[in-house]
C-alpha cells in the first residue's frame, strides 16, 4: 500500500490500527544508511512514487524529501491508518 504524504525520510511516524510500525530508517540523524533494517525487519519506509511509471523508489537516507510511504503490510477495509510527519 502506497500513501501520498510529503515528509522528510526519517520524520515520520505510521500507525497501523493503534500499533507504530517499524520504519526501514531507523534513526533521523543517519544520512549515511547504515543502521536501516533489513526488509524482513521494517514494516515501512519512505520514497517518491511515479504515477506515470507505477513505480516506487526508497529513500535510504535521512533527511531527504520524500513524497510517499510505502507500507508492506496489507491493510483491511476497516483499518485505520495514521501518519504523523514531524
Amino acid at each position: 500500500m502506497i500513501f501520498f504524504e510529503p515528509h522528510i525520510s526519517g520524520n515520520v511516524d505510521v500507525y497501523l490500527n493503534g500499533l507504530l510500525l517499524t520504519p526501514e530508517i531507523t534513526s533521523t540523524r543517519d544520512v549515511s544508511g547504515t543502521n536501516n533494517l533489513p526488509s524482513s525487519l521494517y514494516e515501512y519506509r519512505s520514497g517518491i512514487y511515479d504515477n506515470s511509471t507505477g513505480t516506487f523508489t526508497a529513500q535510504t537516507l535521512a533527511q531527504r524529501g520524500c513524497t510517499h510511504i510505502e507500507i508492506q503490510s496489507i491493510a483491511s477495509n476497516d483499518s485505520i491508518i495514521q501518519i504523523r510527519s514531524y
